[in-house]
């Protein structure tokens, strides 16, 4: 019995992916990625120009793992020169695209100058609680570069313009409609 318990063990060890291929990241950090060109999966962050404003560290290999009792927003945008785009995955499943970069812009590594220029592409995605392992690909490129990404547990939603009028509009109607069934009473 023994034997077979030893076995089933290993053969377990080998069928089952090892928790040790998990990169973790942390929370409210800012990370510098690394791509090549269109198709390529996102990567770590070696060997290029480190984010600054805020300062970010150079990512881990992909994929970046991390645990969360609550929603979170994930920020990406491209750095340096805009011509990049990217799709982002969670769990395999697909966050989306990154905004259509135009050309012409260079934000250089500052992140805050990167995410206030509307010709670099850049996507916030909300992300709920759980557990989490992303990804990423390129999908535009005119050449390799790095990008910037962070998980933070400050989530940022605010509901456009448009909600609040439709919303108050819906408000004023059920009141006028309160007003003529308390008259008809």
């Amino acid at each position: 019995m023994k034997k077979f318990l030893h076995m089933m063990v290993a053969v377990m060890a080998i069928a089952v992916p090892s928790a040790a291929q998990a990169t973790p990241i942390s929370l409210n950090q800012w990370y510098t990625f690394s791509f090549g060109g269109v198709g390529s999966a996102l990567g770590d962050g070696s060997g290029v120009t480190l984010g600054v404003n805020p300062p970010a560290i150079a990512a881990p290999a992909a994929p970046w793992d991390f645990i969360t009792l609550a929603p979170v927003q994930l920020v990406v945008s491209d750095g340096f020169n805009s011509g990049d785009q990217f799709e982002l995955f969670d769990n395999l499943s697909s966050l989306g695209l990154t905004s259509t970069p135009t050309g012409g812009g260079d934000c250089s590594s500052d992140i805050t100058a990167c995410l206030a220029d509307i010709t670099i592409s850049k996507g916030a995605f909300i992300l709920g609680a759980g557990s989490h392992s992303l990804t990423g690909t390129v999908a535009a490129s005119f050449s390799a570069g790095a990008g910037f990404f962070q998980v933070t547990d400050v989530v940022t939603a605010v509901p456009e313009p448009v909600t609040f009028s439709i919303f108050g509009a819906g408000l004023l109607g059920a009141a006028a409609m309160r007003r003529r069934k308390a008259k008809k009473a």
